[in-house]
């Protein structure tokens, strides 16, 4: 899964035409760590799943959509999961 969310990644930071140092700046992580979610050795956790959707333009689905088909789920269960689970971080972040 992780590969089509960085690949995603990439197709909408070469569309927006944004440098990777605009979007290290933007997400607020270090070079290093940007290169190291492209490369897969490192996992996007969720919280900076919402800010790269965020800086992107999108939302958090966008870059589970395509994976959420072949979940042994139905579809609309899950798409309810990240739903349920995106409001729990806009509650989170009111409480920061």
């Amino acid at each position: 899964m992780m590969d089509s969310i960085v690949l995603k990644i990439k197709g909408l930071l070469k569309e927006k035409k944004h440098t990777y140092e605009e979007f290290s700046e933007a997400i607020g992580k270090s070079r290093p760590t940007i290169n190291n979610y492209m490369k897969g050795a490192s996992k996007i956790d969720v919280y900076t799943m919402k800010d790269i959707a965020n800086f992107l333009g999108v939302q958090v689905a966008y870059f589970y959509n395509e994976d959420i088909s072949t979940h042994e789920k139905p579809k609309k269960y899950i798409e309810q999961r990240i739903e349920d689970l995106e409001k729990r971080m806009n509650k989170l972040e009111n409480k920061l």
